[in-house]
């Protein structure tokens, strides 16, 4: 029981830590928007991209696309996209 206690605890200490020093620096950096940076080599494009496709609502978002396009242009993205 007290393994577990401990290892819960210095999670919420890494994550606590984390989290100050982000604020730390966006207040140093006077409010704006830290550069996308990535320890595992992505651009700034791809991680875009990346975030873009992790938080789309839909695939309407995803493909990039709006709720009133024809058939044949979801159908066209789509296969390019996923295919």
């Amino acid at each position: 029981m007290c393994d577990k206690l401990v290892c819960v605890c210095v999670c919420v200490f890494v994550v606590c830590k984390a989290l100050l020093e982000n604020i730390v620096l966006a207040i140093e950096n006077g409010g704006q928007r830290l550069p996308v940076t990535s320890e595992l080599g992505y651009t700034r494009e791809q991680a875009e991209a990346i975030h873009r496709l992790k938080h789309a609502k839909d695939d309407y978002q995803r493909l990039g696309l709006h709720y009133d396009a024809s058939r044949y242009v979801v159908t066209n993205l789509f296969t390019v996209a996923y295919c």
